[in-house]
């Protein structure tokens, strides 16, 4: 019942999508039959890019995986979401659950990389939510805030916001972090750090673009 107002949902939202906004691609304005950030010879634009191991620490590593570098047309839509353009945040999302090669990633839930609370003050929302939020719809896995970011005088850190008593619920669990872009791997493997107190049966990193040197 639940799988069906979601299907049912997704489809009432396409359709009112398509009468008020017509689907067009976001990098040459063409119009589309049907909906997608960008059209056939526009995803062409894009430099594929491999999956990459992020090391945690000598003997841990987490995959990274990412639709392409972050130049060009992806570039572009990652600086638009920092000029609070929340419909880019929501197309980031749209290609992340498009343009991955998801069977290659066990995925229980998807956790979006917070932001400071003055990071969100300025922001006025949290991009990486925005983009969780799209993945976890079309990819039908649930989404969860597990983490806060904070900041003292040694740097950032992150606070697991789980119970002790509840924390055995996400153990043996595929976390899967959403963040748009990887440049500084800093923040991500503190993330991930703090992330492995929940004992989850494997934690990866989805950006909708990086740099081509980790």
């Amino acid at each position: 019942m639940v799988t069906f107002f979601k299907n049912y949902y997704r489809q009432l939202k396409d359709i009112i999508s398509a009468i008020i906004s017509p689907p067009f691609c976001e990098h040459c304005k063409i119009f589309l039959e049907t909906r997608s950030v960008f059209c056939d010879e526009c995803k062409l634009l894009i430099l594929p890019i491999v999956s990459h191991p992020l090391q945690i620490d000598p003997v841990f590593s987490v995959p990274v995986y990412a639709i392409g570098a972050y130049n060009g047309i992806l570039k572009r839509l990652v600086m638009a979401k920092k000029y609070s353009n929340l419909l880019a945040s929501h197309q980031l999302g749209q290609l992340l659950s498009q343009h991955v090669v998801w069977e290659t990633i066990e995925c229980d839930m998807v956790v979006a990389m917070p932001l400071g609370w003055r990071e969100h003050a300025r922001q006025g929302y949290n991009p990486a939510h925005e983009m969780a939020k799209e993945i976890a719809l079309a990819r039908d896995v649930s989404l969860k805030s597990l983490l806060t970011k904070s900041q003292d005088n040694n740097g950032v850190f992150f606070t697991v916001n789980v119970e002790l008593e509840q924390q055995s619920q996400y153990a043996n669990k595929h976390i899967v972090i959403v963040d748009d872009v990887m440049l500084n791997v800093l923040s991500l493997r503190e993330a991930v750090r703090s992330l492995q107190v929940l004992k989850p049966a494997s934690i990866s990193i989805l950006v909708a673009s990086r740099s081509l040197v980790v």
